[in-house]
């Protein structure tokens, strides 16, 4: 998928090109860091059959790679936006 595919499935990342200063050193942050590597870098990684589901996987993964420590946190900060994807998601 394209990213201008994905930016609906986005809820910090909207196509900027740096993080907003309101997110900087915040849990939304990281969120916005690993929406934008899943539009702009990992957007072959994009299943168009599930595209929010896919999103969400992918943003968990980054986040667990890049934030271990904070995962838990970061991650319920992601699901306020996505609750559905909450049991989706590991």
């Amino acid at each position: 998928m394209i990213e201008q595919q994905i930016l609906p499935f986005c809820h910090f990342y909207k196509g900027e090109a740096i993080c907003p200063p309101k997110f900087d050193g915040k849990h939304e942050g990281k969120l916005w860091q690993a929406e934008m590597m899943v539009c702009t870098h990992f957007n072959k990684c994009v299943d168009a059959s599930n595209p929010q589901l896919s999103v969400a996987q992918l943003v968990s993964s980054y986040v667990g790679k890049w934030a271990p420590y904070k995962f838990r946190e970061v991650m319920d900060v992601y699901f306020k936006c996505v609750p559905e994807m909450r049991s989706k998601v590991t």
